[in-house]
């Protein structure tokens, strides 16, 4: 589920109660900056939750890593990202570069033919052509839409050995809901035994560490 200009806990909710009446699960896409996120996700119906930025950090996830200001950090870039959709055209374009070449040097490529057309779509060109040659009108419109951003996340090691934390924070999540298992949380939500509050930025400064010159705060060893 991805929030369109309403809440991302609101829209989870209205679409989980549709869902869960056809046995659909539901993804809650965008916005998990820590396991807090995970447990509200999971307890407002979302089935699972996609931990693209989240998980970007361990040792298994690609990308490389350099050192800023002492922290070490590894380059994170969205799938749907501006410098994603540029490396991904870049390279239907050398591959089709490369399969024309192909094809001339083995004397079976005429230009112009229609049976050689490349169906290939490059969102930065305003027109696509079908396997004939003609424009496909449907697509004559089509403007690349990024929904996603290139930047940097702070090194998590190894994944066996942050993945135990996660889940060891959704159990206390539950626990502390008293509740054992997810189902139970959604047969709860959803007859409305289980509430939710909302808590103004100020009580959020209160629930959270304060009045100490300085402190280390270590989630996981």
């Amino acid at each position: 589920v991805k929030a369109v200009g309403r809440a991302q806990l609101s829209s989870i909710y209205a679409c989980a109660r549709v869902a869960r009446k056809y046995g659909v699960p539901v993804i809650a896409d965008g916005g998990i900056k820590n396991t807090g996120c995970i447990i509200k996700a999971l307890s407002i119906g979302a089935s699972c939750v996609m931990m693209g930025a989240f998980l970007a950090g361990v040792d298994e996830s690609p990308g490389e890593y350099f050192f800023q200001n002492g922290i070490r950090l590894k380059h994170y870039r969205a799938n749907n990202s501006a410098a994603a959709i540029a490396d991904l055209n870049r390279a239907m374009r050398n591959a089709s570069l490369v399969s024309s070449d192909k094809e001339q040097r083995g004397g079976n490529f005429s230009p112009g033919s229609p049976s050689k057309s490349k169906l290939m779509y490059d969102p930065a060109s305003p027109n696509r052509r079908t396997r004939s040659g003609s424009l496909d009108l449907q697509q004559s419109r089509a403007v690349p839409v990024t929904s996603g951003v290139s930047g940097s996340v702070v090194d998590k090691g190894p994944l066996n050995r942050y993945f135990p934390y996660i889940c060891q924070s959704i159990r206390h999540g539950l626990q502390d809901m008293g509740t054992k298992s997810l189902s139970l949380v959604w047969e709860r939500l959803f007859n409305g035994q289980l509430r939710f509050e909302l808590r103004s930025p100020s009580a959020q400064r209160e629930g959270g560490i304060h009045d100490l010159h300085s402190f280390s705060q270590i989630l996981y060893a």
